[in-house]
């Protein structure tokens, strides 16, 4: 039986290998998404005339960069699908900072493909475990942002919610908690900071691994309450940090990815490698977890280049433009070359060990899985 490009690709374990074959076979993922979004989308069909592009110019790795993509901005105005409505079995709404809703839908061929860059991720990063462990997820409880009858808040906090529960998957649970919740029938998500704290410090002298997850903005808040009480907070050596959202907090200050990861490891006196950050797109889904180093390396599902603003041109590695994101594994829209309006640039010298290159995003924009829901989120931190 004959087996596709892109599904020898989601078999392959070495995530950031950087081998001759790796490229050819996201060569041929890319154009067989190519070729499936021509025939099926006729938005996108009509774009690729617009732009006089055919199929038949994909005929090396370095035509990639010739794909005609489509702009973040488009999917808050338009429900633009590449198969039948029946087989959408996902959709996530982002709230973004405008309030202009931006939706992504997925069937379960573009479902299962996202659980597998997650999972392969983070095992090729080292962050699965056996050891059992406690959550501390401070997002909205999926449980409360799923079901029917949830308040606006709950419906746009749905995708940060399943992208943040997702995370409390890779060590075996003993307890969790979610700090984001609705407390009372009829009420809206709220958070209790010496709740919070108070749950971080039963967990911290229970003695088993402790995983924080979610929005930076809370963790930190919440460590610096504890911080009165505590010189350090003494976690497991195996406890794990994972934080995707707006780096803001409720002061509307930012402090830096590098500070964070300095305070937060002294505190709790776990290294710093112990300390990821989540980058991710509503719109791009591909998840993007920081290395040891703190940076977001290229996978194996996904080719990053860097276009200037004004002409469109790509721009070499170093150079700031705007971040266009190409993937195969998104089935159920054309989404799988998006440029996005985030701001940034692309290098190759992270010490970490990883071959494959890194991107850095200098200014976000557009309607992102974390940010608009941060945005929102952090309105609850009084």
């Amino acid at each position: 039986m004959h087996k596709y490009a892109t599904e020898k690709l989601f078999e392959i374990k070495d995530v950031f290998g950087a081998s001759k074959y790796n490229k050819k076979l996201f060569f041929e993922a890319i154009r067989e998404s190519f070729d499936f979004h021509y025939k099926n989308s006729a938005f996108y069909a009509d774009i690729c005339r617009q732009t006089s592009f055919s199929p038949s110019e994909i005929k090396s790795y370095e035509d990639i960069k010739k794909i005609p993509y489509v702009f973040i901005d488009v999917f808050k105005h338009y429900e633009l699908l590449s198969v039948p409505k029946k087989e959408i079995i996902f959709t996530f709404t982002s709230s973004g900072t405008k309030g202009i809703k931006s939706q992504i839908m997925w069937d379960n061929v573009s479902l299962n493909r996202q659980t597998v860059m997650r999972e392969m991720t983070m095992k090729a990063l080292g962050l699965t475990s056996n050891i059992s462990a406690r959550y501390m997820v401070f997002s909205y409880d999926y449980s409360q942002s799923s079901g029917r009858g949830v308040s606006a808040r709950g419906m746009s906090a749905r995708g940060a919610a399943y992208a943040h529960h997702m995370y409390t998957s890779f060590a075996p649970e003993i307890e969790k908690y979610s700090a984001l919740k609705i407390r009372k029938p009829g009420s809206d998500f709220s958070f209790d900071l010496k709740e919070a704290a108070a749950k971080l410090e039963e967990f911290a002298g229970k003695g088993d691994p402790v995983r924080i997850v979610g929005f930076p903005s809370f963790t930190y808040f919440t460590v610096k309450e504890l911080m009165k009480k505590h010189k350090q907070l003494p976690l497991h050596p195996e406890s794990v940090i994972i934080n995707g959202g707006g780096w803001k907090m409720h002061t509307g200050q930012e402090i830096s990815k590098q500070a964070y990861r300095r305070e937060l490891s002294r505190f709790f006196g776990i290294p710093e490698g112990n300390i990821r950050d989540v980058f991710g797109m509503v719109e791009h889904g591909v998840p993007y977890i920081s290395c040891s180093h703190g940076n977001f390396h290229e996978p194996l599902y996904s080719k990053i280049l860097i276009r200037h603003p004004l002409t469109g041109k790509i721009l070499p590695d170093g150079e700031t433009g705007l971040l266009q994101f190409l993937t195969p594994y998104i089935r159920s829209m054309p989404t799988f070359s998006l440029l996005s309006s985030d701001l940034g640039f692309i290098r190759n010298d992270c010490g970490c060990g990883i071959k494959k290159p890194y991107f850095t995003v200098l200014r976000r924009g557009g309607t992102t899985l974390y940010k608009g829901c941060a945005l929102t989120a952090s309105e609850l931190i009084k």
